[in-house]
This record gives C-alpha cells, structure tokens and sequence, in this order.
C-alpha cells in the first residue's frame, strides 16, 4: 500500500455529499479514528491532517449540500488548496432526487473537470445488505449499480465508473481493508494531479474557485 504513495508527499481529499450521505464516518475510515463527529449538522468545513501510510492525509469534511435555492455555499471558499481527489458519499438507502442540482452546484465551483478527480462511495452498505436479506433478494452491489436511475449512472460514466461500497459499521482491521481499497482508487488520480499540478489551467479547471 506504501508503494502507492511513493511519489506523493501528501493527498489532499474534499469529502462531498448530501446531509446524512455519511461524509463524515467516510472521513474516519479514511483517517482510521474517529475524528469527525457525524450526526450533527453544521454550516463550516472541517479539516483534520494526519500521517499514515507514511504521507501526510488532510482530508476535508465539508457541509451537507441540500439543493435548495436559499442554501449558502460560501463554506466552499474555505478549501484554500487544490484537492487531489474528490469523494462524492451517496447514501445506498436514500433516493437522492435532488443529486442533478448538487451536481451543478459542485461544477459552480471547482468547474466540470472535477469529474475527473472524482470518486463516488456508495456509504450505508451495511443497511442496503440487511435490506436485501429480509427482503430475500441476493442482490450485489454490481446489481445495484446496474439499477441506479439514469442521473447516478451518467455520473459513473463521467468518473469512469470509479466507485466503492462502504460498511460504515466496520472497525478494525475490516476497516483498515475498507481503507485501503479507498486509497488504492485514490493513489492514481493523485499521481494525475501530481504530474499536472505545475500547469496553472489544470489547477484553475480543477478549482476555480481559488
């Protein structure tokens, strides 16, 4: 897992989502402590740094974005660097029916290239997996993505179909394992903007809001 990192000094991630998509416990899995405290809503970004796997992680815990008209969004302002990477949390057991205008909101600000640094999680696995059990149904998560509504599936494809599913009760080594496949996904984009980061016109597409 080391050897993912070797080239990279640092990986900077900007966890985004709706309320209750799970950014926050996503952002402890990532961290592997529970930094972030989840439940509570709040209208600023959180930050924490730490090092692991021998590079320093600043991961980026920001608001939930509802969609609504009268929502400020100003707490983007407060993502003072470039990100590597993007995680996108959707909730597995909640119809987002408003994910187009959070899309566009997201593109309002770091531009439509941050499709290319992005990475969905599916969060809430666990859930969906004790649905599907009572309702009898051996449903994978292959099955769910190939049911997604026509907005989650143009998303995949304009990320191309970077995506994990994440139990969000795990602990220990279960969610070392949830952890790593996390940063494995994550290991490439960040080397994309490593070797690209030195072109201001990649920095501005990717966040035009510095």
């Amino acid at each position: 897992m080391e050897n993912e990192f070797e080239q990279d000094n640092e990986i900077k991630i900007v966890l985004l989502g709706a309320t209750g998509s799970g950014k926050s416990r996503t952002g402890n899995c990532i961290l592997g402590s529970n930094v972030f405290d989840y439940g509570d809503s709040t209208t600023s970004c959180r930050q924490h740094e730490i090092i692991r796997y021998g590079r320093k992680i600043t991961v980026v815990d920001t608001p939930g974005v509802s969609g609504r008209k009268d929502q400020s969004f100003t707490f983007l302002k407060q993502i003072r660097r470039s990100p590597h990477v993007f995680l996108l949390c959707i909730a597995m057991q909640r119809q987002l029916l408003k994910l187009e205008k959070i899309l566009k909101t997201y593109e309002k600000h770091f531009g439509k290239k941050i499709y290319e640094f992005l990475i969905i999680v599916f969060t809430h696995f666990d859930q969906w997996e004790v649905d599907q059990h009572d309702k009898d149904n051996n449903s994978t998560f292959e099955t769910y993505l190939s049911r997604l509504p026509n907005t989650e599936k143009q998303l995949l494809k304009q990320c191309n179909n970077r995506c994990i599913a994440l139990n969000n009760r795990k602990t220990g080594d279960e969610s070392e394992l949830q952890a790593n496949e996390i940063f494995t996904k994550m290991a490439v984009l960040s080397r994309k903007v490593t070797t690209t980061e030195k072109r201001n016109d990649q920095i501005q597409c990717c966040c035009n809001i510095f």
